[in-house]
C-alpha cells in the first residue's frame, strides 16, 4: 500500500493532478479531507485538512509542481516507511514531492521538520537515481523502504 501511495503522489504531482492526490490522501488515511485552496497570479496553493490540522499542500506555479505532506506518526504511512518500531519520532518528518517544468524527472525528498536539508533524496525517471545521507539507523531504514518502493 506504502509504494503504491508513493508511486501514484509521484505521478499526481507529474500531472499536476490535484484532485487525484485529494482521492490518494483520503485513502491512506482513510479520512474525509477538507481543502483550502489560495490561488493568487503566481500560484495556485491546495491545503489538505484532516481533524482540523493542515496535514499537506500543493503548490503549482508556471514552473514547479510541489507536494508537501507530513507523515503522521502511526499512520500507515509512517509504518510503511518504518517508523512504527521507534517509540518517539525525534520531530515531524515531510514528505515533498516536486516537478519542474519542462525536466522529466519528479524529485522525491524527506527530511525532519526544522532541518532543510533532506536525508533522501530521489530523481523519478526511467532511470530512478537515489542519493541517501542517512545519519542514523531511522533514517537509514526510510531510505532503504523508500528505495525498495521506487526501485521495485
Amino acid at each position: 500500500m506504502v509504494c503504491d501511495l508513493v508511486k501514484n503522489l509521484v505521478e499526481a504531482v507529474k500531472n499536476l493532478d490535484t484532485q487525484r492526490i485529494i482521492g490518494l490522501l483520503e485513502r491512506y488515511t482513510s479520512k474525509k479531507l477538507s481543502t483550502l485552496t489560495i490561488e493568487s497570479e503566481e500560484s495556485v496553493v491546495t491545503k489538505f485538512i484532516s481533524d482540523g490540522k493542515i496535514i499537506g499542500d500543493h503548490r503549482r506555479t508556471a514552473r514547479v509542481s510541489e507536494l508537501g505532506l507530513v507523515v503522521e506518526p502511526g499512520s500507515e504511512l509512517s509504518s510503511g516507511l518504518g517508523l512504527d518500531r521507534y517509540k518517539e519520532q525525534r520531530r515531524p518528518l515531510y514528505l515533498i514531492v516536486s516537478y519542474a517544468f519542462p525536466i522529466d524527472k519528479v524529485q522525491l525528498r524527506v527530511r525532519w521538520g526544522g532541518v532543510p536539508k533532506p536525508f533522501f533524496v530521489a530523481l523519478v525517471d526511467e532511470q530512478t537515481e537515489i542519493l541517501v545521507s542517512a545519519s542514523d539507523d531511522l533514517e537509514q531504514r526510510v531510505s532503504d523502504n523508500l528505495r525498495k518502493c521506487l526501485e521495485g
